[in-house]
């Protein structure tokens, strides 16, 4: 960190806060948009409470599968014909 980054670092940690006056209006305005940002932190943790507990349920998926199917079952599927009903 350089000189200047640190001397923005003491400003704005010797920073005052200077109260501001603010009209019915832009109290609710703001009280609104407070809200809005809080709502969507808490789906936000919702979300990601719901995820956390969906993969701890997963169960790992098999490296593998092997399917056997008897050769016979294989020839009657060679020979059949399948025919599809247009409706018409």
């Amino acid at each position: 960190m350089d000189n200047q980054q640190a001397t923005n670092c003491e400003d704005f940690a010797n920073t005052r806060f200077i109260p501001v006056t603010l009209s019915l209006n832009e109290r609710a305005r703001l009280k609104h948009k407070i809200e809005e940002i809080n709502e969507f932190r808490g789906r936000r943790m919702s979300l990601v409470r719901r995820t956390d507990k969906l993969l701890g349920q997963m169960q790992p998926v098999k490296q593998s599968m092997k399917v056997f199917v008897d050769y016979q079952t294989v020839e009657l599927v060679k020979h059949t014909q399948v025919t599809i009903d247009s409706g018409l």
